[in-house]
């Protein structure tokens, strides 16, 4: 949300993300948070991954355990397949709780790097390193999808996807 309301100002959206996330997260989630939002809100005027990720990265604190996952899934990326990464994350970064941030931040990385701007080939890799790959997947194709915009995602997906929203009955006429 604060990368939609704060589009091309990563600073504005990292300081929001970092406000929301301290209400429930501490740590390495709030700075993912931060440089999540802070990736995305660029994404809508830049169109370059690896430029993404070295503006996002200035908004995590140095000394976090996230800046050196994301150091080294950059450095991993250019030794080898997507995955003897995804292998590599969960040796360094792996956590038996399939939501955990280092490892799932890692994964998001991995399928953005490995996708090279190919939106089937960045959501497919990305679920397919697993753990939390609906999270994982819907955040890669976001900030890809805000790169390229909508009429370069394909059009097979687009079909596929409503653009209304379906309620259960037991949640009809909430307020």
């Amino acid at each position: 949300i604060w990368a939609a309301l704060c589009p091309g100002a990563p600073a504005y959206a990292a300081q929001y993300a970092a406000q929301d996330a301290s209400l429930d997260h501490f740590g390495n989630a709030v700075e993912a948070e931060k440089f999540l939002a802070a990736m995305e809100a660029e994404a809508f005027f830049v169109t370059d991954v690896d430029a993404l990720i070295q503006t996002a990265r200035t908004y995590v604190d140095p000394a976090s355990r996230l800046a050196q996952l994301i150091g080294d899934v950059l450095q991993w990326t250019s030794e080898g397949s997507w995955l003897e990464t995804r292998n590599r994350i969960l040796a360094h970064y792996g956590h038996p709780e399939m939501t955990h941030v280092l490892q799932n931040v890692g994964f998001i990385l991995l399928g953005l790097l490995y996708g090279r701007g190919n939106f089937c080939q960045t959501l497919a890799t990305t679920l397919n390193c697993g753990y939390d790959a609906d999270c994982t997947a819907a955040t890669a194709g976001a900030i890809l999808g805000a790169m390229i915009g909508f009429d370069q995602i394909p059009e097979s997906l687009r079909n596929d996807v409503s653009d209304g929203y379906v309620l259960s009955s037991w949640m009809r006429g909430v307020p």
